[in-house]
């Protein structure tokens, strides 16, 4: 069993990883889903209703969920 089968990392809300993107850093991975086009469609509505961060330093965050397989796991 390959364990790369057991668990699946998806944006929150289950949204899918676009195939390509998942080896890319965070920093690529961020720019690319966060403040790109795909924001509007990657960024969960709670993010909108949250406070910014005070302070110089802007709060950056990704809301990301672990699926794990569970029939390859048992």
């Amino acid at each position: 069993m390959n364990i790369r089968d057991e668990v699946e990392l998806h944006w929150a809300e289950n949204k899918c990883f676009l195939p390509g993107t998942t080896s890319k850093t965070v920093s690529e991975v961020y720019n690319l889903y966060q403040t790109g086009k795909m924001a509007f469609y990657y960024k969960p509505d709670s993010h909108a209703k949250s406070k910014k961060a005070t302070g110089s330093h802007p709060q950056f965050e990704m809301a990301l969920e672990m699926y794990i397989n569970k029939p390859m796991v048992c």
